[in-house]
């Protein structure tokens, strides 16, 4: 065998992992640590009061979501912002092929039970595995493993639904 033939044989390597919570309160696993410190009882900062209303008015009926790119990823602050900036296009790109918006709204779509399908709601932490592959990846490869993760929020949507019909029977 030859090098490329035992790369292609090799199984891809996880670029992310996710966290989802299907109910999510103002302050989630999405929100920014940042956030969480200005929304706290004892800060005295003066964006306090802007964050308690932006968090007063939190739509939980949205999809909610970020890109973690940790700091182990590369020591370069522009490395980690291209590497982010690629996740959230690429997820951005495969919610609309999907029929969704950005925010996890329902486009109209035409097709078979597109129909049926609801809003997605939630949210989700995108996280960067710490492994230079990140960085080096193709196009073709984040967009694989971002269409894993909006299958993943999907079907948790999805099996979120059908629990709350199963318990109100």
């Amino acid at each position: 065998m030859t090098q490329a033939s035992t790369k292609a044989l090799s199984p891809a390597k996880k670029l992310l992992y996710i966290n989802f919570d299907p109910r999510p309160r103002p302050l989630n696993i999405a929100t920014l640590e940042t956030t969480r410190n200005l929304a706290g009882p004892s800060s005295k900062h003066p964006f306090h009061i802007r964050t308690q209303r932006r968090l007063a008015s939190f739509d939980p009926s949205k999809l909610h979501w970020r890109v973690l790119t940790p700091a182990g990823l590369s020591k370069s602050a522009y490395v980690r912002d291209k590497v982010g900036k690629r996740i959230k296009e690429a997820f951005k790109d495969e919610l609309r092929r999907l029929g969704w918006s950005p925010d996890g709204r329902r486009l109209a779509v035409e097709g078979t039970g597109a129909e049926q399908e609801r809003d997605l709601c939630g949210a989700a932490l995108i996280g960067v595995v710490k492994d230079p592959i990140a960085i080096t990846a193709s196009m073709n490869e984040v967009r694989e493993s971002v269409s894993q993760a909006v299958r993943k929020i999907v079907q948790e949507q999805r099996g979120e639904h059908e629990s709350h019909r199963k318990r109100g029977r």
